[in-house]
């Protein structure tokens, strides 16, 4: 991998050695200049001091002022990695020292690093540069890296800049209690600069950016694949300081909502100001040109006290873009046009192949179809279907095929369902909200809904019972279900299962607090309920084998979901089981429960593919 020319003389001459504020103190660590009046160290080479010297290594020696650092921990205890100083130099103007290029990429084993820091083991106390450091392990708030040499006393503070990627990405923390005795620890940069106030923030990375708009010495330098898109990110980020009004450079709600359509947002903690949204797309998205391209088309509707910066923004399309694919990202989005209510919806369904087979112990054949509803229109079957030996195979190739047409639609993520029927004996293999493309992003981002396979097609006599149950379930919400307990005989036996929906108030809905016997999902299936909910995992309140009716589970299901109907159900338990990152509470409850609908209208597969009669569609 080529290095960076020239990068090593600009960070040599970035950072300087730090020593207390006094004359004939001893160099203890190493700090770096990374906004003209700012530069930053480890809070526990400050220690706490109000003042203190850098000397950089064009012979500046400059005093500054700890204007905010990482709290110390209790007791003298050994420091966490919240151990960020930010430093406000005295007459930065006098300072000929560069500022250094941040950035945020996301590293990957083994991308090589350039470390520049004090040298502490030598009697002169030199800043040097540092190779062959490997990144090895992220964590949530550090890095660890693998070297020829240990972090040791007095590197602490100096920057760490990614080779691929180009940018300082941390700063040296610490080489202790580490699996490995070369290397040491990093803690991000720009995530420990968020902690700081938030106008100290963004007064450090506006200034940073506006420089590195003026002055391009740093990404002149850059070599490699990455170079290309770190220089857009940079000139992006430039545009962006030049925004005037604090309040201009902070992120809208709305932005974000059409940028990550069909994935998963970024933490919102992250996006203090729109430079951030940027280093983000730059770094983490799947296609930075064309989503760079996407920000600069949309981002100036939201700049109306900017006109010069939209003006800007709306410019960069043109160099981002291949001149053959550029009217149509113009059409698609830089055209301001009217937002569609109408739900589009996509119909997959997997079914095993029926028919005589050679070997009977062979995998069972299975095949999957795509449909796509938008509105009311009619269901449209899309191509390819196919036959494949085994369901895995149907299931990635229809996971494949869904990922391709959620491509071809440009609506809000509120106004697209995903609609997936599997037969009943995969209803429980992995929940929907766990399903991913082929490059891991989830399809969770979208409403997704899950079916039988085997209710698609139905005889008229089906039809009307579910469309009756499906109006009774609706006018007497949760009264209408019936629930299995943990020790309920009816679980295991069909017959009385049966004789349950025989009577003359059969229930229309059914729930089950432990995983679904083969009679479970046979009755579920013959009688065409509305709603089906269960857990795939056995209830824990059985202390000393005693039986449990299910109760708890059922007053987990009415507190969390509250009082809405069963036919909302699905949708909030998808809510909740999108969500379930944010407590282990969450995630431990609802990844256990599987709930199924079964919606009239939806239930005919021919004529045509997958609709339903149109008597019925006013109740979809």
């Amino acid at each position: 991998m080529p290095g960076h020319e020239g990068i090593d003389d600009l960070l040599k001459d970035a950072v300087a050695a730090v020593s207390h504020d006094r004359d004939g103190a001893e160099r203890i660590g190493t700090a770096f200049r990374i906004a003209p009046n700012y530069a930053v160290t480890a809070a526990h080479v400050a220690d706490g001091a109000a003042r203190l010297r850098l000397a950089f290594g064009d012979g500046a020696d400059r005093g500054c002022e700890v204007v905010a650092a990482s709290a110390a921990p209790p007791g003298g205890g050994r420091w966490g990695f919240d151990d960020l100083a930010v430093l406000r130099l005295d007459e930065p103007d006098r300072v000929a020292a560069p500022c250094v290029l941040m950035s945020e990429p996301v590293l990957t084993p083994g991308d090589e690093l350039l470390v520049c820091a004090l040298n502490a083991s030598y009697v002169e106390r030199v800043v040097e540069l540092y190779r062959n450091y490997r990144f090895r392990d992220k964590h949530e708030r550090f890095f660890t890296v693998d070297g020829d040499r240990s972090v040791i006393q007095g590197m602490s503070g100096g920057p760490v800049w990614s080779v691929r990627h180009g940018g300082v990405v941390g700063f040296l923390k610490a080489s202790e209690n580490l699996q490995s005795p070369q290397g040491g620890a990093v803690a991000y940069l720009l995530d420990g600069l968020r902690r700081c106030d938030r106008g100290l923030y963004e007064e450090i990375v506006t200034a940073h950016d506006a420089r590195h708009r003026d002055e391009a010495a740093w990404t002149d330098r850059l070599v490699g694949a990455e170079a290309p898109v770190r220089r857009w990110v940079v000139e992006l980020q430039g545009w962006l300081a030049a925004i005037s009004a604090a309040a201009d450079r902070r992120v809208p709600a709305a932005l974000v909502g059409e940028l990550f359509r069909d994935s998963f947002a970024p933490d919102s903690g992250r996006l203090v100001t729109l430079r951030d949204l940027v280093e983000y797309i730059g770094t983490e998205s799947q296609d930075p040109p064309l989503h760079l391209a996407r920000f600069c088309a949309l981002a100036p509707n939201y700049l109306p006290e900017s006109p010069h910066v939209a003006r800007g923004l709306r410019e960069i399309p043109k160099k981002l873009i291949p001149p053959r694919d550029l009217p149509e990202f113009e059409r698609r989005f830089a055209v301001p046009r009217a937002e569609s209510a109408e739900v589009t919806t996509l119909f997959g369904i997997i079914v095993p192949e029926e028919g005589p087979r050679i070997d009977e112990h062979a995998p069972l054949p299975h095949r999957y179809e795509l449909a796509r509803r938008t509105g009311e229109q009619e269901i449209i079957t899309l191509p390819p279907t196919g036959r494949f030996p085994t369901y895995d195979q149907a299931k990635r190739e229809l996971k494949r095929a869904i990922d391709i047409e959620l491509t071809t639609i440009d609506k809000p993520l509120d106004a697209v369902e995903i609609v997936v029927a599997l037969p009943d004996d995969h209803l429980t293999d992995d929940p929907l909200y766990e399903w991913r493309r082929a490059d891991e992003r989830p399809f969770s981002k979208f409403m997704m809904r899950l079916r039988r396979s085997a209710t698609w097609e139905k005889n008229s006599e089906q039809l009307a019972e579910l469309d009756l149950r499906w109006n009774r379930l609706r006018r007497h919400d949760s009264d209408r279900m019936v629930w299995l307990g943990c020790d309920d005989p009816r679980g295991r036996a069909l017959r009385e299962l049966q004789v349950l929906f025989a009577d003359d108030d059969p229930p229309d809905g059914l729930g089950v607090s432990e995983p679904p016997t083969e009679h479970v999902l046979a009755a579920s299936r013959t009688n065409a309920l509305p709603v089906s909910l269960w857990r795939v995992a056995s209830c824990p309140e059985h202390p000393g084998g005693a039986a449990c009716d299910g109760t708890l589970f059922r007053r987990h299901v009415a507190t969390r979901i509250g009082e809405s109907s069963p036919l909302d159900w699905y949708t909030a338990i998808w809510r909740e089981q999108r969500d379930h990152t944010r407590s282990v509470d969450r995630d431990e409850f609802w990844r256990k429960i599987v709930c199924i609908i079964d919606r009239p209208g939806e239930s005919r597969r021919r004529p045509p593919p997958l609709a339903g009669p149109g008597a019925t569609r006013e109740l979809i």
